[in-house]
């Protein structure tokens, strides 16, 4: 897996077929398998929530994914990362991952994610230090904390 030089810009209301395309490919197998609704609206909601937040992954001029996160009262929160199949197994996960534990290291703050329990990205938040801190039926919740506790620089 090698890192991929890529870019990202804010989504606009015209990314939307694109992004409802996108969630099908990335997360229906499994919404169905985790017995989570997977009907059009849901699918909609899920991504015009946090719409100021949401940022398209581009790669190679071609939309590779959607990307948001966002700063909680006391945490950065990643609310969805979504690569298109063509585009996995290319590091951007991780890639986009690292930039934000950067910034919340030097700002001494957590990162926090939900995950569903069937998603093999599990697996790479584990290596990038999260713990499960909790969960429900369908996800888990997950927690980076910093590996130094700095002074907390926002005001």
């Amino acid at each position: 897996m090698s890192s991929t030089p890529l870019s990202l810009r804010r989504a606009e209301v015209g990314d939307i077929p694109a992004l409802y395309a996108l969630r099908l490919a990335t997360m229906e197998s499994y919404l169905i398998n985790g017995g989570i609704d997977a009907d059009e609206q849901t699918h909609l909601s899920r991504i015009i929530d946090h719409w100021n937040d949401a940022h398209i992954i581009l790669m190679e001029g071609k939309l590779a994914g959607l990307f948001k996160y966002y700063l909680t009262d006391d945490a950065w929160f990643i609310g969805q990362i979504q690569v298109a199949p063509e585009f996995q197994r290319r590091g951007i996960g991780q890639q986009l991952l690292a930039g934000v534990l950067q910034q919340a290291q030097r700002e001494g703050l957590a990162v926090e994610l939900k995950v569903l329990k069937s998603n093999p990205a599990k697996n790479l938040y584990l290596r990038l230090g999260f713990v499960i801190t909790t969960g429900d039926d369908y996800a888990w919740h997950m927690r980076w904390e910093p590996p130094i506790t700095a002074e907390k620089t926002r005001r």
